[in-house]
């Protein structure tokens, strides 16, 4: 039974850490695309 619950407790905290990599993840594409989105913003602006 201790040991289910171990696998079990195992089982999501990976499952945690893959979430949290994944938003992670979006989150870092999401600034990438609004750093993008700036920069093209500014060069509009220098013309």
């Amino acid at each position: 039974l201790l040991y289910n619950t171990l696998k079990e407790n195992e089982k999501q905290s990976i499952n945690a850490t893959i979430k949290l990599n994944q938003l992670n993840n979006d989150l870092e594409s999401e600034i990438n695309d609004s750093e993008i989105k700036l920069k093209v913003e500014n060069l509009n602006f220098s013309h």
